[in-house]
């Protein structure tokens, strides 16, 4: 996370805290790089694909998971979670409507949908242990299509870096870019649920 969304995230933060403006900024300054340096090391110590594409949206998750951490036990999650919510859906949203069609188009084509596929059946021949375990799920005429997620490296590294509690408010991201890209997410299951053993995505074209 660069310097300007980081302090974007934090202008989210303080305003449900204007009272303790100086005070946050005092302990995110002294101590986000240290949680960051943390964070990837338990990462880099992963048995997964480091080249995979699907997992390129890391560097992102162990941002918000060091700005949790940096709070943690300070702010409450609840308020942590809603300003980084507010501030991805902002964020989101400037992208404007014809990023997002162009998403839209491409999700939902035949060749993307095939790569999904073939990405699932590869999964389940993958030899890193703590890397995704995916069953591609085809329309039933209620959802375009879908996947079970049996492993997901987010869930297994919230986990190994003891913030699982974080991992619902990461989960919540996936709802914010499917408003915006109209592929009409639903996920009855999410591992962040601790009684549930997988996510089931199922994806449905709302253009």
């Amino acid at each position: 996370m660069r310097n300007s969304e980081k302090k974007q995230l934090m202008n989210f933060l303080e305003k449900r805290l204007p009272n303790q403006k100086n005070e946050l900024n005092k302990i995110i300054n002294d101590n986000y790089e240290i949680e960051i340096y943390n964070l990837i090391k338990i990462y880099k110590d992963m048995d997964v694909n480091f080249d995979s594409e699907i997992l390129g949206n890391m560097d992102e998750v162990i941002a918000y998971c060091a700005f949790y951490k940096v709070f943690k036990g300070i702010v409450p999650l609840a308020t942590i979670s809603e300003a980084i919510i507010e501030y991805y859906d902002c964020r989101m949203k400037r992208y404007g409507d014809k990023f997002w069609r162009s998403l839209n188009i491409e999700m939902f084509s035949e060749k993307n949908i095939n790569e999904i596929r073939e990405a699932a059946l590869y999964s389940q021949k993958n030899v890193y242990k703590e890397d995704y375990l995916v069953y591609f799920m085809e329309g039933d005429g209620t959802y375009t299509f879908g996947n079970n997620t049996i492993r997901c490296p987010i869930h297994i590294f919230c986990k190994k870096a003891q913030i699982f509690e974080f991992l619902a408010t990461i989960c919540s991201l996936d709802y914010i870019r499917s408003k915006y890209m109209k592929s009409g997410l639903t996920r009855e299951k999410c591992l962040c649920n601790p009684d549930d053993e997988m996510c089931t995505f199922r994806w449905k074209n709302n253009k």
